[in-house]
């Protein structure tokens, strides 16, 4: 099938061309930040079916204006191991792909201070190599935030004190607008609630001193949306502002796979409503980010990334990612197109 060159992008040789010397100058930095295990947790084979017309269609894409952005990830986000591959190449990301996000991943604690984040548990919060990376993508008009977890401050620094010290010192260092928490199997009531308190007094700090603080947590998306767990956890955990769904993404034959995927979304949709506490009507979709966990490249071909590029349109997602397996070019150039 002729595959179309989407309105807005420039012609299939330059962009391909631009690909291939990205990949090959920075094909580790692109390497996405390790997902979920596919074995891990339920199949979208095992997910409730629903409308076919749900993840179909293509739109036209939004057209890029460069500009700061201070609010939170939008678009497609690139997530970046930055223990192992700490921000070399970031700018000629963002310039060769057009991506305007990053996530920067995981700061943990460990060692001695229980209460210090740091790179991958080793790499110091200020390491210049990850600072200069996203001054340059700030110059840009794009941006990165901080993803915690692994364990992150509020498993490991037993008091609330020491905690929201922890995530200033974050927020200070990398002047972050948005904390990402990728959270783990510790779901314990006490961890929340500290973590609650804490993030409620920063960003009570930021509003007063007239900069954005937004916070996201990254939940794996199950059969009937969130779990039980999961969602007691976001009622708990105050000022969340944005949820990041990982699903484990398989295709299955004739869309099983992605219709089952619009059923789950739409059920945790309504639970992320519920926790937040939306008033009645209104929905929750512009607080949702979709991350579907590849564990091999074909896991994401170029029809299904146009289905889920234009389901996110139609919903008016926050955003689109992709965690595990790195998608294949053309795959990807759709992608990073989807929300503009």
């Amino acid at each position: 099938m002729m595959r179309e060159r989407l309105p807005g992008t420039p012609p299939r040789p330059v962009v391909a061309l631009a690909f291939v010397l990205l990949f090959a100058a920075t094909g580790a930095v692109l390497a996405l930040l390790p997902g979920p295990r596919a074995t891990a947790g339920p199949r979208p084979a095992g997910l409730p079916a629903t409308s076919a017309t749900e993840v179909t269609g293509m739109e036209r894409p939004r057209r890029l204006v460069v500009q700061p952005i201070r609010t939170g990830p939008e678009g497609f986000v690139v997530f970046v191991d930055t223990a192992r591959y700490p921000g070399r190449g970031l700018s000629a990301v963002m310039r060769r792909s057009r991506a305007r996000w990053f996530a920067l991943g995981h700061l943990t604690t460990g060692g001695s201070d229980r209460c210090l984040p740091r790179w991958g548990g080793a790499r110091d919060l200020d390491d210049s190599s990850v600072t200069s990376a996203l001054a340059q993508v700030r110059a840009l008009g794009g941006d990165a935030a901080p993803a915690l977890g692994g364990p992150e401050p509020a498993v490991t620094c037993p008091d609330e004190a020491g905690l929201t010290a922890a995530y200033r010192r974050v927020v200070d260092t990398l002047d972050a607008a948005h904390l990402d928490f990728e959270i783990g199997g510790d779901r314990d009531e006490k961890i929340a609630a500290r973590r609650a308190r804490a993030l409620a007094t920063l960003k009570r700090e930021a509003a007063d001193a007239g900069r954005p603080l937004t916070v996201g947590f990254s939940l794996r998306l199950t059969a009937t949306g969130l779990s039980a767990a999961d969602q007691r956890l976001l009622a708990a955990s105050g000022p969340v502002d944005t949820v990041n769904l990982l699903v484990p993404f398989r295709p299955l034959p004739d869309g099983a796979h992605l219709r089952a995927l619009a059923a789950s979304i739409r059920l945790a949709q309504a639970q992320i409503a519920t926790a937040f506490g939306l008033p009645a009507g209104e929905d929750a979709w512009r607080r949702i980010g979709l991350t579907p966990v590849l564990r091999e490249t074909a896991d994401l071909g170029l029809m299904d990334a146009r289905k889920l590029a234009g389901y996110a349109r139609r919903r008016d997602l926050a955003w689109l990612s992709v965690r595990g397996a790195r998608p294949a070019l053309d795959v990807a150039k759709v992608l990073v197109h989807a929300l503009r």
